[in-house]
Parts: C-alpha cells; sequence; structure tokens
C-alpha cells in the first residue's frame, strides 16, 4: 500500500490605515508553501536521462531545436528511476521528492478605498458629496496543486511497473508485422477458421529485479504504452490581479457602479508530450515542415511530385532500399524519395481519404528508413546506440522506447481583461434588484484541469503557437435578479389583508453569448491530435482545430472527400435530426475551414467560432400568511426555467463530416446550464 504525504502551510496577514475620513488603505500579505508529495515507502519515480538526470520540459525542448535547426538529432534515452535512485546533489545521492519544493509563494495585497466629497464644479455634479466610492486594488494569488496528479502520477509511471505495448501482434505471439492472415485473434483453435488466441503476444519477458534507472525498449527490456512524470520544476500557478471599480449613489435608492477586472496568469498547469515530431529538423537546406508542406501541397492538388532536398536527404537519396521501391502494381520505380513518400503514405498525406493530415503517423512510418536513425524516443526503429552512463565502450540496443513521453509542467499562460456594470436599487416602493453586465476576454495556452492525463499542445516548441480564447472564454453576460414585495396591501387586515398582503416575486434573469466552439478535424483513430506531429493519436489527446481561411468555399487542400456539396443544411428528422441548422449557409461556412497544415499554418484554429447565446428565465413566488401574533405560515414555489424554454446543444462540427456540419439536433443535456425542462418546487413552512 502505497502512502503519501502533501505538508502544506499558510499563514496571512492583513491591515487596515484610516488614513483619512474619506480614505482606506488595506495592506496584505501571505505565504504559502504547499511541500511535494512524499511517499514513505520510496516509491515514486522521476523522468531522468542516460545519465541519471532529472529532465525538465524546457531544457528538453531547448536542445532538441538547437540540435535541429543545425540538422542534428537530440535524443537521449529517457528512463524512470525512483526518488531514492535518481543522482542528486547531495553527497549521498538520492532525492526526497520527485520535484522540487517551491518556496516562492509570497502574496502581497493592497488595496483602496475612497469616498470622495465636492459640493461644486463639474466633480460636484460627477461625484457628489460622499455618494461616490472609488476602489483598486492588486493581488498576487498562488493556485493550488491538484492531489491526484501529485500522488498519481509519480506512483503510475514505468519505473515501478513495466508497462508494454504490442505494435501489430500476431497469432504467435510476436509483435510486427500482422496481416490479416496472421494477427491475434480470440477465438476456436479447430476448423475452418484457426485462429490461436492463446499465446499472447507480451514481447520480451519482464525483468525480475527492476534495475534503476529502468530504460524502456533498452538492451531487450519491454517498452512502455506512454510514459508519464511531473517536471521537476512543477510548482503552483500564480495570478496577478488588478480592479478598479467606481460606484455611484443616483437619486430614489439607485447605485452605479462599473469597474475594470485585469489577471495575468503565469505557471500554469501545461501537460507537454516531449516526444513530438522534430519538425525542425533541417536537411538539404530545408525543414521537415517546409518538405511537408510542399508535399501535402502537391499531393491534395494533384500537380506533379517534385523532389524535395528533405526526403531525399532523410532517406537515402533514389539508390536507397525505401526510395528504389517500385509504384505499387508496376514495375516502375519511384522517379524520386519525395515520389516514394507521396505513393506509400497518400492515406495519411490525401484528404480525398477523409482523414486530416497525419504527420505523427507519416514520421513513425518513415523512422526504420531514415539515415540518421532513431530521431526520438517514441521511433519504432532499432539500433545500437552508444551510450556512455550504461556502457563506455560497448553500444546496446535501443528500440522503441514508448508511444508517447507526457511531461506534466508548469509553463503554460494566460490572461483575462473584464469590464462590468451594475445597477442596484434598494427597496424602491417595494423593489430591490441588481443588473449586471460583464464583457471579458479570457486567452491562454489551453488550460486543462489537474485531473488531466497524456494531453499535449499542437507546437511544444512554441505555446504561443496555440495561443487563443479558453474554453470557457464567454465574452458576454448578463444577470438580472429582483425581489419585489408589492407595498400596497402591506398593513391591510383582515380577509382582503391576508389574501393580498404578504406576496414576494423574485425572477433570475441570466443571458450570456456563446461558448467557444471548436472545428474538429477528424484523424485516424483520433481526432485533432497530430496535423504538426505532436503526439500518438492512441495515446495522448490534444486540442488542435481547424483553421478559418475567410473565404467561402474554398477547396485549398481539401480534396474530394470534403466536397460542400455534401453538407447536410437541416439533419434528418426521420433519424432524430432536428430540422435545423445552426447556419444561414451551412455549405459556406463549411468551406470556410480547412485541417491546419505544418509549415504553412502555425495557429491550430482551435475554439475558432461562437456557439449559441443562451438565456433562461427563474422564479420565485411566495406568499406569507399571518394566523395569529405568533404563528405564520409561508407558502412558496420555485421554478426552474418558468417558461419552459428550450435551449438546442451547439452543433458538432468537423471538416471531414460536412453531413453533420452545423446540424442541430438536441437539447443542452441535463446538469449544463440553460439545458432543464421547467421543474417546479413547492414549499411550506410554518413559523411559531
Amino acid at each position: 500500500m502505497e502512502q503519501s504525504i502533501v505538508p502544506t502551510y499558510n499563514m496571512y496577514f492583513t491591515d487596515s490605515w484610516h488614513m483619512k475620513p474619506s480614505f482606506t488603505l488595506t495592506f496584505g500579505l501571505g505565504y504559502q508553501i504547499e511541500m511535494p508529495p512524499y511517499e514513505i515507502n520510496g516509491g515514486q519515480t522521476v523522468m531522468v536521462d542516460q545519465n541519471d538526470v532529472p529532465i525538465t520540459v524546457q531544457q528538453y525542448l531547448s536542445a532538441t531545436y538547437q540540435a535541429g535547426i543545425k540538422g542534428q538529432i537530440y535524443n537521449p534515452l529517457i528512463g524512470f528511476a525512483t526518488v531514492g535512485n535518481v543522482a542528486g546533489n547531495k553527497p549521498s545521492g538520492g532525492e526526497k521528492y520527485p520535484y522540487a519544493p517551491f518556496y516562492k509563494g509570497l502574496s502581497p495585497r493592497l488595496s483602496f478605498a475612497w469616498n470622495p466629497s465636492y459640493d461644486d464644479g463639474m466633480l460636484g455634479k460627477l461625484l457628489g458629496h460622499g455618494k461616490t466610492v472609488i476602489r483598486g486594488g492588486y493581488a498576487r494569488i498562488y493556485g493550488r496543486l491538484n492531489g491526484v496528479d501529485l500522488i498519481l502520477v509519480p506512483l503510475l509511471a514505468p519505473g515501478l511497473l513495466q508497462a508494454t505495448t504490442c505494435q501489430g501482434p500476431t497469432n504467435t505471439g510476436t509483435c510486427g508485422g500482422a496481416t490479416t492472415a496472421t494477427a491475434f485473434r480470440f477465438g476456436p483453435t479447430t476448423g475452418a477458421n484457426h485462429w490461436d488466441g492463446f499465446t499472447a503476444p507480451l514481447g520480451p519477458a519482464p525483468s525480475t529485479n527492476l534495475p534503476q534507472p529502468f530504460f524502456p525498449g533498452v538492451n531487450g527490456a519491454p517498452s512502455a504504452g506512454a510514459g508519464e512524470s511531473l517536471d521537476p520544476n512543477f510548482q503552483p500557478n500564480h495570478s496577478d490581479e488588478v480592479d478598479l471599480t467606481i460606484q455611484r449613489e443616483l437619486p430614489g435608492r439607485w447605485i452605479l457602479e462599473v469597474g475594470y477586472i485585469g489577471r495575468r496568469l503565469r505557471d500554469e498547469y501545461q501537460p507537454i508530450d516531449i516526444a513530438a515530431v522534430p519538425y525542425m529538423l533541417t536537411l538539404g537546406g530545408q525543414t521537415f515542415a517546409q518538405a511537408w508542406a510542399a508535399l501535402y501541397g502537391q499531393v491534395n492538388s494533384g500537380a506533379t511530385i517534385s523532389a524535395q532536398p528533405w526526403f531525399e536527404s532523410a532517406l537515402g537519396g533514389a539508390g536507397s532500399a525505401y526510395c528504389h521501391q517500385n509504384i505499387p502494381h508496376t514495375l516502375t520505380p519511384f522517379s524520386s524519395c519525395t515520389a516514394a513518400v507521396a505513393g506509400l503514405e497518400n492515406n495519411n498525406i490525401n484528404q480525398s481519404s477523409g482523414i486530416a493530415p497525419a504527420v505523427y503517423d507519416t514520421w513513425q512510418d518513415l523512422s526504420p528508413n531514415f539515415t540518421f536513425g532513431r530521431s526520438m524516443p517514441s521511433s519504432p526503429n532499432c539500433n545500437n546506440q552508444l551510450v556512455p552512463s550504461i556502457s563506455s565502450t560497448t553500444a546496446v540496443p535501443v528500440c522503441q522506447q514508448f508511444n508517447g513521453s507526457g511531461v506534466n509542467a508548469s509553463i503554460g499562460y494566460g490572461n483575462y481583461n473584464g469590464a462590468f456594470a451594475s445597477l442596484t436599487s434598494a427597496n424602491y416602493h417595494g423593489m430591490t434588484a441588481r443588473s449586471n453586465f460583464t464583457w471579458g476576454r479570457s486567452l491562454g495556452t489551453q488550460s486543462t484541469v489537474q485531473a488531466t492525463s497524456q494531453f499535449t499542445v499542437p507546437d511544444p516548441w512554441n505555446l504561443h503557437n496555440g495561443y487563443g480564447p479558453q474554453p470557457f472564454d464567454i465574452r458576454f453576460i448578463y444577470n438580472l435578479t429582483m425581489v419585489y414585495q408589492p407595498p400596497f396591501y402591506k398593513d391591510m387586515h383582515g380577509f382582503k389583508g391576508m389574501l393580498l398582503g404578504g406576496w414576494s416575486f423574485a425572477p433570475l434573469f441570466t443571458a450570456r453569448s456563446g461558448n467557444p466552439l471548436e472545428v474538429n478535424i477528424t484523424q485516424g483513430s483520433g481526432v485533432d491530435c497530430q496535423s504538426f506531429g505532436e503526439s500518438d493519436c492512441n495515446f495522448f489527446a490534444n486540442d488542435e482545430g481547424a483553421v478559418f481561411t475567410g473565404q467561402s468555399g474554398i477547396n485549398t487542400a481539401r480534396g474530394a472527400g470534403a466536397s460542400t456539396h455534401a453538407v447536410n443544411t437541416t439533419g434528418n428528422v426521420a433519424s432524430n435530426g432536428g430540422g435545423l441548422n445552426m447556419f444561414a449557409n451551412p455549405a459556406g461556412v463549411f468551406g470556410s475551414f480547412r485541417a491546419p497544415i505544418l509549415g504553412v499554418d502555425t495557429n491550430p484554429g482551435s475554439l475558432a467560432m461562437r456557439g449559441m447565446s443562451t438565456w433562461n428565465l427563474d422564479m420565485s413566488i411566495a406568499k406569507d400568511f399571518k394566523i395569529t401574533e405568533r404563528v405564520d405560515i409561508r407558502l412558496s414555489a420555485q421554478f426552474t426555467n418558468i417558461l419552459n424554454h428550450h435551449q438546442f446543444a451547439d452543433p458538432y462540427l468537423d471538416v471531414n463530416d460536412p453531413a453533420d456540419f452545423g446540424v442541430i439536433g438536441a437539447q443542452n443535456p441535463n446538469g449544463t446550464d440553460f439545458s432543464s425542462p421547467r421543474a417546479t418546487e413547492l414549499g411550506l413552512r410554518i413559523h411559531f
């Protein structure tokens, strides 16, 4: 049984100074220490390189990029060691925590409130005598680290367990090269369909005593499905927040308030797959991204395939085994390595096949033929690699280590800017109401909850390429809450007073603009996961989306499979469709999007559109009955969605699914905002 301890300490100081009768200054200082988890049995792992040094996201990605632009490969072995076996800076070696403690959690806060008084002039008319309050403040706030991520990730990574995968399992218990005749299946072992489903393809036998560090795929060790770890510099996020509000009293017990709220977020939780395709790798004076963009355009436009220097250099030229293959069903060899890639990887490149570009899959297919060898830890090819920390004189066999290397880091960022206006009345002829309108923008590097696992970004080398609206970026929100107690029969006695007095009505109205909406791009076994080569869709998720071209009906690199003529404009009512579409011109909108192209696009276009606006009205009605001096009764009815307003769910949008593009066919599911049909709750309360 694992026993993890997460000590947390929090202290604060605050004080207020009434520097003048009309001016108050408040200062506060907090300090927070949230120590890393400590497993008392030492059962936590850390991702390390071949020298047993913890791997940091920023160092690894920087080294990969700098090597790539020079035409070199940075691909150290990646292993996993328990914290006590990590080469530390202490004389005894070893570490206590899976990441370094963070001791800089100082949180200063400063605010003021000013109640000016002016009797004449412009300021007197604008601010009045004691009728205005101006407030402002600044605070640095540190977030909390989630226990799910802190405790589970170090306990589940390879190093304690020997996870293994088998690509292309065969019915003889081996991995790789399976065909329809030799693929591993469960089924009968006799008869016409002779399926041997008893020899499980587990790959190399696991080690009885797991070495430290453990290097998946090295020296005969089994590979791991997907490694995951916490970055050594993992820490809580922090936000610098400012606000400024002006509150003005108006005649008739009304109060108007306007203000601004700003937030700058840094060190945000950001999972990264460091085993992404190094698109900046330069060969023959050309990057892989440039070569891919040129080839992609030629394949999808039907143009003649011209040789790209990158492919020619990476695959060994026309005389290499890969490039000298014959065109299928002919005896004619491909004219170049680039032509061979275009022909053999057509399903991954050509959008007419019904999927978006599969950069990662293409790279993996080509990896065994690269002249430079293994390019990343997920490369499927094997080679003999000299690893000084393991053997200073001999090379060890290194095969695919895992299908992805996820590191949960603190490198994301974002910001929020909002302005609001509120109007409040306090018992104005029996009515108390508050109306609020907010305009805001929330932008960032696509935040995710800390329980997220096996997630990455489209471009790990430049997070700003994924910077844009956050999933919770709601631009406009309006709220009106009201309590109205008619004063007309309040003091009336007798039967008429009992019947007409004591009523109260409390409506709550909410309206807002639409949610950010992503135009998806279907890709093989997953969605939105590898247009930039950032991950294996079988193991990692992503948030990339289609790119808005700004031209209605554009057909650039779309292919016949994405024809706008196939767009279903209303939905099939006979198949539970709503007969509605979100767009007035669905085919035109559909034609304005395409899948992102590596080497052409930078921002993946995620959350490029807005869903439908929503509104809702709730109501509470109550009636008080005075029975005696000491006994009274209240009857109440609370209505949720009193108008039974039907709110449609946003449609699913996919550039490779024209039949459903924009089609509305369902109500928002229960449990989401503005989703439930009308519900009534009756109440009876007796006071005595």
